[in-house]
């Protein structure tokens, strides 16, 4: 498997590195090497971006030493459940503070973070407006809880703690452009025979040259005034 690393600002989308990834292996081991990579070439984050394919408490502590703000969904384990009924029966905020650790015998070599849960609803639905509607009785405890969810963060909290979990949403939203980055990659060229390891990995480096070429044409071509059925990549 390999694992892609984007960069995302303003209108452009780019792919910045690529990894090898190994069964049984930690899989986020080369994620703070690639940010101080992009630091060094005058590409700091303001924050990462993450599912919860890399829900590790060693991967936000790597980040939090490095300064870098973290961004991910959270996992339904038994203090975020406990938190979400807290909250829907009125005695919990939308933010709560909690030290996030796992397992050290499922992830050895474990570390301990402090992170915000912020809590949030599906489908675009606040999770106030999730807690009202429980509180009308338009949605069972049950379907309440299944509407809410929640993100983990070191990123600075807002006094509005409504408008900065309605933010953060917003600022997740962005992660997308790796998934669809992803496709583009699979749909830019027929695969080539490799037969190796290594000339999967520099195809796929091939790949993310060509599409970041793209992306950089379309940036410019969207600056200039075209429209978008002229910045395509058909027409790339």
């Amino acid at each position: 498997m390999f694992q892609g690393c984007s960069v995302a600002s303003g209108g452009i989308h780019l792919f910045a590195d690529f990894h090898s990834l190994t069964r049984g292996v930690y899989r986020c081991a080369a994620i703070p090497t690639t940010l101080r990579w992009l630091k060094w070439s005058g590409i700091p984050a303001r924050a990462v971006l993450v599912d919860r394919e890399f829900y590790r408490a060693a991967l936000v502590q790597a980040l939090v030493s490095q300064g870098i703000p973290v961004l991910m969904l959270t996992k339904k384990h038994a203090w975020t459940l406990r938190r979400m009924a807290q909250y829907l029966h009125g005695t919990a905020g939308v933010v709560s503070g909690n030290v996030f650790t796992q397992s050290f015998k499922q992830y050895p070599n474990q570390s301990a973070a402090f992170v915000r849960l912020v809590l949030i609803g599906h489908d675009d639905k606040a999770s106030w407006e999730i807690r009202e509607q429980y509180a009308q009785g338009s949605l069972s405890f049950d379907e309440a809880m299944a509407k809410l969810a929640g993100f983990y963060t070191t990123l600075p909290p807002w006094k509005n703690q409504e408008a900065w979990a309605r933010y953060l949403a917003r600022l997740y939203k962005r992660r997308w452009s790796v998934e669809t980055g992803l496709r583009e990659l699979n749909s830019l060229h027929p695969h080539l025979r490799c037969r190796t390891h290594v000339q999967k990995w520099a195809e796929l480096f091939m790949r993310g040259w060509a599409y970041d070429l793209w992306q950089f044409w379309r940036f410019n071509q969207t600056r200039r005034g075209c429209l978008p059925g002229n910045r395509t990549r058909q027409i790339f």
